[in-house]
C-alpha cells in the first residue's frame, strides 16, 4: 500500500529487492492524487510526511480519519505545512521546501495505552487514577466499560475508576465489530476480548482490519477463558475464574493483554516473548502497574 502510494506521486522503486529492504531508484516526490484502497493509519501518516516537502498539490483520498492523524496535521501546519482535511476521507497537502525549524507541538495521549491501563484498573479494583488520558478520544471504550459495570468520574483530562467491572454484573450481550476510525480500533481488540473473558459478558466481537489477531484467544482458553473463535468472530460463552499459566505473546497488543490477564489470574504466569513486543508501545509498564500492587518479573532466558 505504501509503495503503490508513492509510486503514484512519482516515486520509482527497483524491481528486485535486496534482502528485506525495498531500494528507490528515484525517490523524488510529484503532486498528485493518492486513492488507497484501505483507509491505513500509517500510509495515511508516511504519505502527509512526505508530500510535505513537495511544493505541488497532493490530495489523498479514502484517508485514515483516526485523531492521530488530525495531530499530525496540526503538527504540519506548525511546520509551515499548507494542508487540510485531516478527520475526513479527502486530505489535501500543499507542501513547502522550507519548514520551520523550531516547533513546539504536544503529542496527544496515545489511546490504546490509556485503554490498556483502564482495562486493567477496572479489572483489578476501585480507586485508580489515571492522569493524561485524552479522554475526547475515549468515549466507545469507556461505554463499553460502563455496559460491563464500571463506573468513573472525571476531572480535566484524568479519568478515576470509581467502580470496577464485576463478574456478576447482569450486562446485556454485546457486539463488537473492529474497523476504521470511528469504529473500535483492531488494537483495542485483544482488551476488549480480556474483558469479556473476566466478566463473563456475552459477546461477540468480529475482527475486519486484521483477521489473523486471534492468537491471544488460544492463550486466554489455557488460562480457563470461556472464549472460542469461529472465523473472525471471538466468542465469548461466561465468566470463568482465570488461573495463572504459561503463554506465548505474538505481538504487541496480544502481549500487553496478556499481561493484563495474568494480573487477573490466580497464580503465577509467564508470558513469553513479550518483553520486546511490549516496549514498543509502552513507557516502563512494569513500574505503572506495580503501583497497583502488581508483581511483574522480567526472566532472562
Amino acid at each position: 500500500m505504501h509503495i503503490d502510494a508513492f509510486s503514484s506521486l512519482g516515486v520509482s522503486f527497483n524491481s528486485e529487492k535486496e534482502g528485506e529492504n525495498i531500494i528507490f531508484a528515484n525517490g523524488h516526490i510529484k503532486g498528485g492524487s493518492v486513492v488507497l484502497k484501505y483507509p491505513s493509519v500509517g500510509a495515511t501518516e508516511n504519505i502527509m510526511i512526505g508530500a510535505s516537502s513537495c511544493t505541488e498539490k497532493t490530495v489523498i483520498i479514502n484517508a485514515a480519519c483516526e485523531p492521530e492523524i488530525v495531530d499530525l496535521q496540526n503538527y504540519l501546519q506548525k511546520c509551515g505545512v499548507n494542508i487540510t482535511g485531516a478527520g475526513t476521507s479527502v486530505i489535501t497537502i500543499y507542501g513547502t521546501s522550507e519548514m520551520n525549524k523550531v516547533v513546539v507541538h504536544d503529542v496527544i495521549p496515545d489511546r490504546i495505552e490509556a485503554c490498556t491501563y483502564l482495562t486493567a484498573a477496572c479489572l483489578i479494583g476501585d480507586g485508580v487514577l489515571l492522569k493524561n488520558c485524552g479522554i475526547d478520544n475515549l468515549s466507545l471504550f469507556l461505554n463499553i466499560l460502563n455496559k460491563c459495570g464500571a463506573e468513573f468520574s472525571f476531572c480535566g483530562d484524568s479519568i478515576n475508576v470509581v467502580k470496577s467491572v464485576s463478574a456478576d454484573f447482569p450486562g446485556l450481550p454485546m457486539f463488537i465489530k473492529t474497523g476504521p476510525h470511528p469504529m473500535p480500533a483492531t488494537d483495542m481488540q485483544p482488551f476488549f476480548t480480556v474483558i469479556a473473558a473476566v466478566t463473563g459478558c456475552f459477546c461477540a466481537i468480529e475482527e475486519t482490519v486484521f483477521p489473523d489477531r486471534l492468537k491471544h484467544v488460544g492463550e486466554l482458553c489455557r488460562m480457563g477463558a470461556k472464549l472460542a473463535v469461529s472465523g473472525r468472530f471471538i466468542l465469548c460463552s461466561g465468566a470463568a475464574g482465570l488461573r495463572g499459566a504459561e503463554l506465548a505473546s505474538s505481538d504487541l497488543r496480544c502481549g500487553a493483554a496478556l499481561l493484563v490477564a495474568a494480573l487477573c489470574a490466580e497464580g503465577v504466569s509467564v508470558v513469553n516473548d513479550s518483553f520486546d513486543y511490549i516496549m514498543r508501545g509502552y513507557c516502563e509498564p512494569e513500574k505503572k502497574l506495580s503501583a497497583l500492587g502488581a508483581h511483574i518479573v522480567k526472566l532472562q532466558r
